[in-house]
């Protein structure tokens, strides 16, 4: 891992996805990117272009005063191999701009529910990155703190071939914390036992036959509903950071605790990592 995107507005929640930025690159010398979009408040047409762009110029100046302010964690921890990307535009969209021009190898944020304040950032804006990135996202849930160990990571699956290719990259990741990496099926098919355990099988075989990590398992458990399944594993300790492969905007939001007035979401609080998900590699196993 070559280079991390930090997106930051400022706030606690930020700063809490720093830290585990700054914990990663330590462990692999990486370089941090602090990112930082702004938004004009007024409408265009509404002032004289010089006043304008001294708007936008204070805008940029006072960001760049505050990324210099969040940078002291990072020199504090040692690193030296980091700068600022500021520009203006929505969040969601620069996030994703930035990591793509950057070549960004994993973009780290935090996320709200649709409750807290500010979760116009945090909340719908980690769903849009989730959703569009090229690269790995990690988000990052309010009030989460790293007070223990990474001892396991957990990989949901669908047996898709494109897992193969995103469990390759995640023992690099986990082999950083020596983490245990448990590839989890959740079934909410007719499917006979005897059968589930075949799929489950197969895929085992096959990641088997191109990984060697030696803290890796496989788990098979059966629910009506996968997220609430998920909710219910995580809440029971089963795991201390969540990975999948899905880009489905309400997946995410559900999982993050955003929901609409009608139907609250869920409330997964552990990080969550999504990688990009390839369609051209979706096939199940045979």
């Amino acid at each position: 891992m070559k280079t991390i995107l930090v997106p930051t507005d400022f706030s606690k929640n930020a700063e809490n996805a720093l830290l585990f930025a700054v914990l990663l690159a330590q462990k692999e010398n990486t370089k941090l990117i602090l990112h930082h979009s702004f938004q004009v408040p007024v409408v265009i047409t509404e002032i004289p272009y010089d006043i304008l762009r001294e708007e936008k110029e204070e805008l940029y100046k006072a960001s760049e005063q505050k990324l210099k302010t969040q940078a002291v964690v990072i020199e504090h921890a040692g690193l030296k191999s980091y700068r600022f990307n500021i520009c203006e535009g929505s969040p969601g969209e620069t996030i994703v701009e930035a990591a793509k021009e950057n070549q960004a190898d994993m973009i780290i944020m935090g996320t709200k529910g649709a409750d807290s304040v500010g979760d116009s950032f945090f909340g719908t804006t980690a769903t849009y990155v989730m959703e569009h990135a090229d690269c790995p996202v990690m988000a990052i849930p309010e009030g989460y703190r790293f007070d223990t160990p990474v001892k396991t990571i957990t990989y949901a699956t669908n047996y898709h071939e494109s897992d193969l290719e995103d469990l390759m990259k995640l023992v690099d990741f986990a082999g950083l914390f020596k983490a245990q990496v448990n590839v989890l099926h959740i079934s909410t098919s007719k499917l006979k036992p005897s059968e589930e355990h075949d799929l489950m099988d197969n895929f085992k075989d096959r990641v088997n036959k191109k990984i060697t990590y030696p803290f890796l398992s496989f788990q098979l458990m059966h629910g009506d509903d996968v997220e609430e399944k998920l909710e219910t594993f995580i809440a029971e300790g089963g795991t201390n950071i969540l990975v999948m492969s899905t880009h489905k905007r309400n997946f995410f939001e559900r999982l993050f605790g955003i929901g609409t007035t009608h139907e609250m979401g869920l409330e997964i609080q552990v990080p969550i990592i999504a990688f990009h998900y390839n369609k051209k590699l979706i096939s199940k196993p045979s």
